[in-house]
């Protein structure tokens, strides 16, 4: 699980009709952005939609748009240059403010907070249904494949490694989010057999934006003939996202 939330302060530029406008008298823009999206190498469906109709009621409560913030989601975590997102989307959002939300800005941070305090009951199912699960070493090679398309993200499409680094900032802190391993396999991609494989079905499925939030609920000893199970291997993989960013800015502006 990817999360980040912080809240922006920009000083307004001075005037050039009013050169001498004193910072004091420059205006202060300010507003939220952030999300929080679920980058799984085998997944169970039960445990997806569980994540999205969890944020869904988060947003909701807070009186937020769920669908507006994971179709934006959808398309912000998407490699253009592989055709698929880089993992089951969740919720992403940008310029939050009074103007924006015709919300105040007591109503944005409390939805920022619920969203981030959110985490633990988000991130513990996993944690609980996956901790004694032994993978293969095929698996773990798999996994170190997906790993290089959160790097290709990173590097190519993330706003804020994309803003650090062009402000030569402290690259180290910048690029925490990186695998500390990954491997690029020149051209390949999972086998197509006829049985499936969980390795498919991960691109061909649950890498292409589906509403999890409107499906149906699942128990979890899902029928092992399901789309996401198959015989021959556990189709999941303790979700073990190399680094768990959860930057939490509270830097309100203050008149």
């Amino acid at each position: 699980i990817n999360a980040e939330y912080g809240v922006i302060i920009s000083q307004e530029a001075p005037d050039e009709a009013n050169p001498g406008k004193t910072k004091s008298e420059q205006k202060k823009f300010w507003w939220f952005g952030g999300g929080i999206d679920l980058t799984p190498v085998y997944p169970k469906k039960h445990q997806v939609i569980a994540f999205h109709k969890h944020m869904k009621k988060v947003c909701e409560r807070n009186h937020q748009n769920y669908l507006d913030y994971k179709d934006a989601c959808d398309k912000y975590f998407f490699l253009k240059h592989r055709g698929e997102m880089r993992g089951v989307g969740g919720i992403f959002f940008d310029h939050l403010n009074t103007t924006s939300t015709q919300k105040t800005k007591r109503q944005l941070l409390d939805f920022i907070i619920d969203v981030g305090m959110s985490f633990n009951d988000l991130y513990r199912p996993f944690l609980v249904d996956n901790k004694a699960l032994v993978a293969s070493h095929d698996m773990r090679e798999f996994q170190l494949f997906r790993r290089s398309r959160y790097v290709e993200f990173n590097l190519l499409y993330d706003r804020g490694t994309l803003f650090g680094l062009q402000s030569q900032g402290r690259v180290e802190s910048i690029l925490m989010s990186m695998p500390a391993t990954a491997k690029w396999r020149y051209n390949w991609s999972p086998p197509a057999v006829p049985e499936g494989n969980p390795e498919q079905e991960l691109v061909t499925y649950y890498l292409q934006p589906q509403n999890w939030a409107d499906m149906p609920d699942i128990i979890q000893s899902e029928n092992p003939t399901s789309s996401n199970q198959v015989s021959r291997t556990p189709s999941f993989l303790p979700f073990a996202v190399p680094a768990i960013i959860f930057g939490f800015l509270l830097l309100l502006d203050r008149k």
